[in-house]
């Protein structure tokens, strides 16, 4: 299926029996069958060709549409993307949303139920994780370098997550930044290693920020994560 992005159209996504359901649609209305295509399956494989796609693409170094984003100083120099991975003229509005790392991760997660995005400290296992601990560190110096006199950088707990503090209303808050795929409810946030990660904060009020937010619009990310409602169990 060698044929340009611009041919399909992602629909809304929506929910089915409580989980996300997302839709792909060609995008002429009359168009050429190529989202028919990636449902149908091939010979005795009973798998659609869409899944055979992306466990190509999460799996297979040498998958063509991959092989680029890992070759020579790509992984050091695009943090999220550039235009030699994501960016294209005609996606220009998405640009700041684009991140090659967490599209490679949110594949994985369709394929492997067992997928934590780091949450069980294996980042070198997979190669969209492997420098997510750099990154995370480097986002929270950025938001450091906003207000130097009064904001330091740590880490903490069993993962060294990176952790921005500062005083505020008489104390200490602290600000951890954590993968923007990993679940903040009640219930997560009671076990290890977010538990223990919050328990070495040396601070009065403790909060989640995630890299996502933060490396983009890093003022509303504090603000937001200080107002954050946990998320639903």
């Amino acid at each position: 299926m060698d044929i340009g992005p611009e041919e399909f159209e992602a629909l809304e996504p929506r929910l089915r029996n409580g989980l996300p359901m997302l839709q792909i649609a060609d995008f002429l209305v009359n168009g050429a069958g190529f989202s028919r295509r990636l449902a149908a399956s091939d010979g005795g494989s009973r798998r659609p060709l869409v899944s055979r796609l992306i466990d190509s693409l999460v799996n297979d170094r040498n998958d063509r549409l991959v092989k680029a984003f890992f070759e020579g100083d790509h992984p050091g120099a695009c943090a999220r993307a550039c235009y030699r991975c994501l960016q294209r003229y005609n996606n220009r509005g998405y640009h700041g949303l684009l991140d090659w790392r967490l599209g490679i991760g949110f594949l994985r997660g369709m394929l492997d139920p067992t997928y934590k995005a780091g949450l069980d400290g294996r980042f070198e296992a997979y190669p969209e994780l492997a420098d997510w601990p750099r990154l995370a560190a480097e986002a929270a110096e950025e938001v450091r370098r906003l207000n130097p006199n009064n904001r330091r950088v740590i880490h903490c707990g069993p993962l060294k997550l990176p952790v921005l503090t500062q005083p505020f209303a008489g104390g200490t808050e602290g600000f951890v930044l954590v993968h923007p795929f990993w679940r903040l409810d009640s219930t997560s946030i009671a076990k290890s290693p977010l538990s223990e990660t919050i328990n070495a904060v040396p601070a009065d009020n403790v909060y989640f920020v995630d890299t996502f937010d933060v490396a983009r619009r890093p003022v509303k990310a504090i603000e937001h994560a200080r107002n954050r409602t946990p998320d639903l169990p």
